[in-house]
């Protein structure tokens, strides 16, 4: 990258995976130099948004990471940069950091810009993950009206996915842990673990949180 930059010092190609690599490396500050002089170059050019945001999150700097992906869904990125956002979680990474300090309405909107990037093809079926994390942070909230809309969401998530493994977690924790709805949670629940074959990483966990409610709801009686 440094040759090509000695010959084309506004390479934007060159600058933003030169960024990459020194972020990888550790060099965060060079990092950070390239992919600025590669906005600078290029205000459209999709992979460096992917790489800043990264940085940005990754630098308690969850707003500035969330200005970069709205960005990126302006536009006509390849999907292969959609399907890299998607495979890291980086807009839900995002979105819950966001949601965690305070900005719920700030982690929606980058959800919801998604989405709306996602127009009505989805080969790469991303929409029932961002959807399904939309529901959750809404639920997340302990607010009860908004657990309750949660459902819209979440519904949405298993309508476009029926085994999207998030979308059928984090309903069963809706509905059984804060909605009160155990039955309809528990067949969730069970449609998980088939769905990720009882190995994926958030079984424990689902199950841990289902076992807590119950525990508590038998004390109460």
């Amino acid at each position: 990258y440094d040759q090509v930059l000695e010959l084309q010092p506004t390479n934007v190609e060159a600058h933003a995976y030169r960024g990459s690599a020194a972020w990888r490396g550790g060099e965060t500050q060079p990092a950070r130099t390239d992919y600025d002089n590669a906005v600078t170059f290029d205000t459209a050019y999709p992979d460096v948004r992917v790489f800043r945001a990264s940085q940005r999150l990754s630098e308690a700097d969850p707003a500035a990471a969330a200005e970069d992906l709205m960005v990126l869904d302006g536009l006509a990125a390849p999907p292969v940069v959609g399907d890299l956002v998607a495979a890291s979680r980086l807009r839900e990474r995002v979105a819950s950091e966001l949601a965690r300090s305070g900005e719920v309405v700030a982690a929606l909107e980058l959800l919801d810009s998604g989405l709306a990037s996602l127009g009505v093809s989805d080969p790469s079926g991303i929409a029932a993950a961002l959807w399904a994390h939309r529901g959750w942070l809404l639920a997340a909230t302990g607010d009860q009206d908004l657990a309750e809309l949660s459902l819209v969401s979440l519904d949405q998530a298993v309508a476009v996915d029926s085994s999207n493994p998030y979308a059928l977690a984090y309903r069963a924790v809706v509905r059984v842990a804060i909605l009160g709805q155990r039955e309809t949670g528990l067949r969730d629940a069970e449609a998980f673990a088939t769905s990720c074959g009882g190995s994926c990483h958030l079984m424990q966990r689902l199950w841990r949180r289902i076992d807590s409610t119950t525990r508590k709801q038998k004390e109460k009686i």
